[in-house]
């Protein structure tokens, strides 16, 4: 009895560890106009830290949603948080940026595994992606009662894909689309 008790808590135990460390971990997924995309995060000269979209999962930066309701964004030895960049919120859209403070709270997964912000006015599910004068594809979060994305954006839910460690193939480095 006491043998099979001991098995029983070190199988539970067990599992335990193994679930939390394969499923704490993810990649960002969405579809662009040109194919299915991965999150990057990415340096600007001016310093900014956007994310951008590339179609290559081995590029893709690692993220976990934290107890908090943040998106921490793992590059290298660093975690960043996903923000919004302030200077786009007068017409409602925002554009994702990390930070190294705290980040946007109240993010969650729906039932599909896509990512929501719950204190959006419009739409929890408004992530888009727009091409820039870069030729970079970059997220951002719709968050306005306007008919549609602008010119050169769309739509699209960006979902969490578990991620795959380094010795099985993922995260190369940065990758540009």
């Amino acid at each position: 009895m006491k043998t099979i008790y001991s098995f029983t808590r070190f199988s539970l135990l067990y599992f335990l560890c193994a679930a939390a460390e394969t499923s704490a971990t993810f990649i960002l997924k969405t579809t662009l106009d040109v194919g299915e995309a991965f999150g990057q995060l990415d340096y600007t000269p001016s310093g900014m830290r956007p994310v951008k979209w590339t179609p290559y999962m081995e590029y893709a930066t690692p993220v976990m949603l934290d107890n908090s309701t943040q998106l921490e964004i793992f590059d290298q030895n660093t975690t960043y948080y996903l923000n919004w960049d302030n200077s786009t919120a007068s017409t409602g859209i925002y554009f994702s940026n990390a930070s190294l403070g705290s980040g946007i709270t109240m993010l969650q997964m729906d039932a599909d595994g896509c990512l929501q912000w719950l204190p959006a006015t419009g739409n929890p599910n408004g992530w888009m992606w727009c091409y820039m004068m870069d030729y970079q594809y970059r997220m951002f979060f719709y968050n306005t009662s306007f008919i549609g994305p602008p010119e050169g954006c769309g739509f699209s839910p960006v979902c969490l894909i578990p991620y795959q460690n380094k010795k099985q193939g993922v995260f190369k480095g940065r990758q540009r689309f």
